[in-house]
């Protein structure tokens, strides 16, 4: 995932992935930090569980427009 602009807000770690919401199944996804668990917001996935889905770059988008509120 080369297009990650920010590391995680939390932690500051950048192993961040696409996932599935567990709860709801495939409908929602969101990016996670894969060192704190931090969600990203979820994005619509429209039941598109494949690797390159269209909706990870919406995940990613959200997650690199963010505001930073740390000094």
């Amino acid at each position: 995932m080369s297009d990650i602009k920010k590391p995680c807000p939390f932690c500051g770690d950048s192993c961040i992935s696409c996932q599935l919401d567990g709860i709801q199944g495939m409908k929602w996804g969101s990016v996670v930090c894969g060192n704190c668990g931090a969600r990203g917001p979820d994005v619509r996935t429209n039941y598109d569980a494949s690797e390159n889905a269209p909706w990870h770059a919406d995940a990613l988008e959200k997650w690199n427009l963010r505001v930073d509120t740390t000094p």
